[in-house]
């Protein structure tokens, strides 16, 4: 299952989500799976957000509540470091998008056997 966690202002997503190009995108996520930090009134990197983020796994699936399915089972890929240390302590593996650099990304997703 592929989600969407944004500090994207509501208005400023609604409209962007609302555009025929980026249908190309948003067809492969479900609209339950996209959190918006300004339809749910809270943002990266403070720990309530991904608190809401567990919680929307625990109702999908109630082993997410189990640390070690989480950890192995939800991988959280940000390009802002601060965002990667909240998930961390909050026990969401996390994956740093430095600088863009993708081959390094798909390189640790392999590692974790995702690729």
């Amino acid at each position: 299952t592929c989600m969407v966690l944004s500090n994207f202002a509501a208005d400023a997503f609604d409209a962007l989500y609302a555009k025929k190009e980026s249908q190309k995108i948003f067809k492969h996520i479900a609209q339950e799976n996209l959190i918006v930090s300004g339809h749910i009134g809270l943002m990266k990197p403070h720990a309530d957000i991904y608190e809401y983020l567990k919680a929307k796994l625990i109702a999908m699936d109630e082993r997410f509540a189990d640390p070690v399915f989480l950890k192995q089972e939800c991988i959280f890929i940000d390009d802002q470091i601060e965002n990667i240390i909240a998930a961390r302590k909050c026990g969401i593996t996390a994956l740093w998008l430095s600088d863009g650099d993708y081959k390094k990304l798909r390189h640790e997703l392999t590692v974790l056997d995702v690729l």
